[in-house]
């Protein structure tokens, strides 16, 4: 009995980790196909740049469409505040 336990537990953790994979894959494409400038007034979005990575915007769409804005074309934190936004 215990070696079916196992064997189940194995298949599981396989599935799991299958789908983690899976899951992580589509992270990458999403990220990959991010815009490389602003959608609004066009500036360059720096990757590297921690403080960057900090500041811009980025909205992800069910349908797939990925917008980024930039510090200066984005909601001012007055404007996230009263959305209730963090």
């Amino acid at each position: 009995m215990g070696s079916m336990t196992r064997k189940m537990q194995r298949a599981r953790a396989r599935t799991e980790k299958k789908r983690a994979e899976g899951a992580m894959q589509k992270a990458f494409k999403t990220f990959d196909g991010m815009p490389k400038s602003c959608g609004e007034c066009g500036v360059l979005f720096d990757r590297s740049a921690p403080e960057a990575l900090n500041q811009w915007r980025v909205a992800v769409y069910d349908d797939g469409r990925v917008h980024l804005t930039c510090p200066k074309c984005g909601p001012t934190p007055e404007e996230l505040e009263a959305a209730g936004v963090e």
